[in-house]
C-alpha cells in the first residue's frame, strides 16, 4: 500500500525518504489543510486519493462495509474512532488527520490520555493492525473499561468472544 501520508521516519528518527517526496507530501498536506470550507466527505476522498487507497480496501481494514466509506464521502458523520482507526491503518500521518478531524467538526484534545494514546499511534504505529495497537495500549497501561481500545467492528466495542 502506498504510504505518501505516513511518517517515514526510519531507526534513529531519520527521515526515510527522498526531498522531492518530501516536498510533494507538504505541498499536497499545506493546500488541503487550507480547504477548511471542505465537508469531511470531499476531505477524506482527496486524502484516500492522493494515497492510492480505494474505499473498498480501507473499509475492510477498519471493519465496516464499503457501502459505510461511500456513505462518509457522501457526506455522512462517521465516529471519532473510526476516523482514527482510518488514520492508523491507511498510514495517514497527524497533520493530515487533524484537517480530516477538523472537516469532520472534531479535535483532538491531548489533555485526555485517550486521545493523546489515540494521536500517539498515528504518529507511530501507521499500518499496524487494530489488535496490535491495543496491545501497545494495554502496554502503556490501558485497560478495556477505558474506551481507548480500537476494534474492527466499526464500533468501540470488542467483539463477543465465541464460546468453546
Amino acid at each position: 500500500m502506498p504510504s505518501l501520508y505516513y511518517n517515514n521516519l526510519g531507526k534513529d528518527n531519520e527521515l526515510q525518504i527522498a526531498p522531492a517526496q518530501i516536498k510533494k507530501m507538504f505541498e499536497i498536506n499545506n493546500k488541503l489543510s487550507k480547504q477548511v470550507h471542505y465537508t469531511f466527505g470531499k476531505t477524506l476522498k482527496k486524502i484516500l486519493k492522493n494515497a492510492g487507497i480505494s474505499q473498498t480496501w480501507a473499509a475492510t481494514e477498519i471493519g465496516v462495509q464499503p457501502s459505510t466509506i461511500s456513505d462518509w464521502v457522501g457526506g455522512a458523520a462517521p465516529a471519532k474512532e473510526n476516523i482514527v482507526k482510518l488514520a492508523i491503518r491507511c498510514k495517514i500521518d497527524l497533520l493530515t488527520t487533524v484537517t480530516l478531524l477538523r472537516s469532520g467538526g472534531y479535535a483532538f484534545n491531548l489533555a485526555e490520555s485517550k486521545e493523546y494514546a489515540w494521536a500517539y499511534l498515528i504518529m507511530y504505529c501507521g499500518g499496524k493492525s487494530l489488535d496490535e495497537c491495543n496491545k501497545i495500549l494495554s502496554q502503556f497501561g490501558f485497560t478495556e473499561n477505558d474506551g481507548v481500545f480500537l476494534y474492527q467492528n466499526g464500533k468501540n466495542i470488542k467483539p463477543a468472544k465465541k464460546r468453546e
